[in-house]
């Protein structure tokens, strides 16, 4: 059993990894440990130790050695556990590498406190027992892309299984890289039972496999060996494509490779266009909220400002703009019509003027008409509403009275000047005429 503090003399690898110290175990795996360290910045991870067994076959150790060195090469991959620290002790006994930590289990402690254990996806499913469809289209999605991008550097990780599929600030990562290799070098048989391909041998197609087998299990809540049986209760079969989600699954895990996805590529395209097809519904509502929208709101008022652009004057729109409701005040610049259509006023014969107040005084002549023989008009009562309206309509108008006033200025100008031509204006004040004319003036004055 591995200690849970490293010395020098137990784990000479630890050593090499400066600012770590580890704090516990929280995970035992085939080919090492995994202790909980905290890092001299405060921040916690996950350090696996590998021990070289001191007899026996020593591959395991160089596969995972290898694979982890492999992975660190890689730049960071999304969905993928990122490397931090790799060391191996000087004679080559254990090495041991710093990778991010899992997130607590749900309502679990945290990993500053004791009973910290990691969200792993075989946990959640043990949990819940199988998971609603839109999670794990999600999570097939995120992991199809990160094995399609492992695969374009001509790496497979040939261990896929819901174990080593770790959940790292809310979302999945794959996780335990110790059997990533070159798939030009992959010739082993490794993996884990039930998750490995049939034909025992790492691949894109082996990947696509153990991915398509862990989707079956989080999505049926059955496991890879009871292949054949019908969903858990706890499946979302009712949820929409869940058959078509069930061919895709069908094509990744069949045991014949030629029938197989031949890479993660393939897998992840049909997942999206499944994904596509479960959010059309949504889509297709939407829209046709839209166009409900368009025709119950829209379309009325589009016919009410074209109605009110054939019909309303400018004088009297520029009078009403503020009045105009929301949204047609918004529209107002657009709604003004360049040519003001003529109004049926303009046709009508101009009016009779109402009667002066003068006119109302004079007195009438009692006697009637002789040619006609029609009695002589009745005098109204002084204060009734035919002489106040009168009245009313008689008063000056400011607008009026203003242009009758320069109206008399310019017929007063307009005489100034013909004297001025006939010679009757003197312009010269200071010649004798002018003193004479002043004093004609002050001797009328006086």
């Amino acid at each position: 059993m591995v200690p849970n503090r490293f010395s020098a003399s137990s784990l000479p690898a630890f050593a090499s990894l400066p600012g770590y110290s580890l704090l516990r175990e929280i995970g035992r795996g085939e080919y090492g440990v995994v202790h909980l360290a905290r890092r001299d910045d405060g921040g916690f991870y996950a350090v696996k130790v590998v021990q070289r067994p001191a007899e026996g076959d020593t591959r395991p150790y160089e596969r995972e050695l290898c694979g982890v060195r492999t992975v660190q090469r890689l730049p960071p991959l999304e969905g993928l556990v990122r490397i931090h620290d790799v060391a191996e002790a000087p004679d080559g006994s254990a090495f041991a590498y710093a990778m991010d930590l899992a997130d607590p289990e749900l309502d679990g402690p945290g990993p500053e406190e004791a009973g910290y254990r990691p969200r792993t996806l075989a946990s959640v499913v043990a949990a819940e027992v199988a998971l609603p469809l839109r999670e794990s289209l999600d999570i097939g999605i995120r992991i199809a892309s990160v094995l399609a991008q492992l695969q374009r550097h001509h790496i497979v990780h040939r261990d896929i299984k819901p174990g080593n599929i770790v959940f790292v600030r809310g979302r999945a990562v794959l996780a335990d890289v110790g059997l990533a290799i070159d798939d030009r070098d992959a010739a082993s048989i490794v993996g884990t039972p039930g998750y490995a391909p049939p034909e025992r041998r790492g691949s894109p197609a082996g990947d696509v496999f153990g991915l398509g087998k862990t989707l079956y299990r989080i999505s049926t809540g059955r496991l890879p060996e009871e292949e054949g049986l019908p969903p858990c209760v706890e499946a979302d079969i009712d949820a929409p494509f869940f058959w078509k989600w069930m061919v895709i699954l069908s094509k990744a895990t069949a045991r014949d490779p030629a029938r197989r996805y031949r890479s993660a590529k393939g897998l992840l395209r049909d997942l999206k266009r499944l994904r596509r097809l479960r959010s059309r519904p949504l889509r297709v509502a939407f829209w046709a909220a839209a166009v409900a929208t368009a025709l119950v709101f829209v379309i009325p008022a589009l016919w009410h400002m074209s109605y009110m652009r054939a019909w309303v004057t400018q004088d009297d729109w520029l009078k009403s703009r503020l009045k105009i409701p929301f949204p047609y005040s918004l529209a107002r610049p657009f709604l003004v019509p360049k040519v003001v259509p003529p109004s049926p006023f303009d046709k009508l014969p101009p009016t009779t003027p109402p009667p002066r107040q003068d006119d109302l005084r004079e007195d009438v002549d009692p006697t009637p008409n002789e040619e006609t023989g029609d009695e002589p008009p009745s005098r109204p009562e002084p204060g009734s509403f035919f002489i106040q309206e009168a009245v009313d309509k008689s008063l000056p108008d400011p607008e009026t009275e203003l242009i009758e006033q320069f109206r008399r200025s310019n017929e007063a100008a307009e005489q100034f000047f013909q004297d001025a031509a006939e010679g009757k204006v003197i312009w010269d004040l200071s010649s004798p005429e002018a003193d004479e004319e002043l004093r004609e003036l002050n001797e009328e004055e006086n």
